[in-house]
């Protein structure tokens, strides 16, 4: 039974089951999440795809930086406090998984506010840094 005064084509109704997310929740997260990494984006002045790519930069940037610290507290533990390793690695690890999949939601939002927003054609290519260098490698 659907609530009162809603039609299918409202919302979460017009989502499509899927096995592996049956009742559309993870789904409406990710709209959620994008909404209000695209208000920030709106009210943060990215409005450019300058101003865009500038982020995808600094968002791989930041996640280099948190993998360099990450291995600089192995080391240190392993110098200072040898028995505190095996707590360490524990930790650094959930660290890596936790800056992984924060960097590859933040880009996945990038990219598809740069797509919706700014009009942007987001392929892989177009937006390594390097992607530059490629291209005019083969002339």
């Amino acid at each position: 039974m659907r609530p009162a005064g809603r039609k299918p084509s409202d919302s979460l109704w017009c989502i499509p089951m899927s096995l592996n997310d049956p009742f559309g929740r993870q789904a409406a997260k990710q709209a959620r999440d994008y909404a209000a990494v695209a208000q920030a984006l709106r009210e943060a002045g990215v409005d450019s795809l300058d101003a865009a790519e500038r982020c995808l930069v600094n968002i791989r940037r930041n996640a280099i930086v948190m993998v360099w610290l990450v291995m600089l507290s192995i080391v240190l533990a392993a110098v200072i406090h040898p028995p505190a390793l095996p707590i360490v690695l524990v930790c650094s690890v959930a660290v890596l998984l936790w800056v992984g999949v924060s960097t590859h939601r933040g880009r996945t939002h990038l990219l598809r506010y740069m797509a919706d927003e700014l009009g942007a054609e987001t392929s892989r290519a177009a937006v390594r840094p390097d992607a530059s260098k490629d291209a005019g490698a083969g002339d």
